[in-house]
């Protein structure tokens, strides 16, 4: 599967290697909420989780999205929509199939949504607001809802660089339960219009209850550090 992540993102570097995004914003404060028609986006993440006796690396992460116009963009098998902007804030809404499978344990589905706000304070300082929800269902077993609510600033540094800090509660139902408070930061350093990376580090906890079953992602491990890519054309 690693290798498969790999040839996708080295085809795609070499499609944008010579194709810099000029309409896009190089400072992170000005960039949109979503992404401007006719550009596209692929990233790829790498995440290392620790939690007390659970170590380990998560799937890669994989993004790819498109400007299908200034306020619609497709990502993967989800769209997002702009429905209100000006100069100081942008608001979005989103919603997409995130998974589906088969195993030995029966077939099952992810589907989400989520709400995203950016508000710029000033030229140098935003507010990120985001909401998400997952529903996770399962054909052999009980199916799970999946809340979280983040939010915190966007500090631009410079030019082309930033730094995100975030507060973010999470909330898991299922048989049993699970919560999680985490406290992340992120430098984001844009090396060119459409290049940039994105390095970040989380702490905090989970707490979960005796019949909890749920596998979780990357967001169940109590402490993270990762980074990610991301090249546009």
């Amino acid at each position: 599967m690693k290798q498969i992540y790999f040839a996708i993102l080295l085809f795609c570097v070499s499609v944008c290697a010579s194709a810099e995004s000029n309409s896009y914003p190089l400072t992170e404060l000005e960039r949109p909420i979503t992404l401007p028609k006719g550009i596209g986006e692929v990233g790829l993440g790498l995440v290392y989780g620790m939690q007390s006796q659970n170590n380990g690396w998560p799937p890669l992460a994989l993004s790819l999205k498109y400007g299908i116009s200034d306020d619609l963009e497709l990502d993967l098998l989800g769209l997002r929509y702009r429905f209100f902007r000006n100069d100081w804030l942008q608001t979005s809404v989103r919603a997409g199939l995130r998974g589906i499978g088969q195993s030995s344990g029966g077939s099952w589905v992810i589907m989400e949504g989520g709400f995203d706000v950016k508000h710029i304070y000033s030229p140098r300082v935003a507010m990120l607001y985001t909401f998400d929800g997952r529903y996770h269902q399962y054909s052999a077993q009980t199916d799970i809802v999946d809340l979280s609510v983040s939010i915190g600033p966007l500090a631009q540094l410079t030019e082309s660089s930033a730094l995100a800090i975030n507060y973010c509660y999470r909330k898991i139902s299922e048989t049993g339960s699970a919560q999680g408070n985490w406290a992340r930061a992120a430098f984001l350093w844009s090396m060119r219009t459409d290049l940039d990376f994105k390095f970040e580090g989380a702490i905090g906890n989970v707490r979960v209850s005796n019949d909890f079953r749920y596998s979780g992602n990357r967001n169940m491990y109590e402490n993270t550090v990762g980074t990610q890519v991301r090249w546009r054309f």
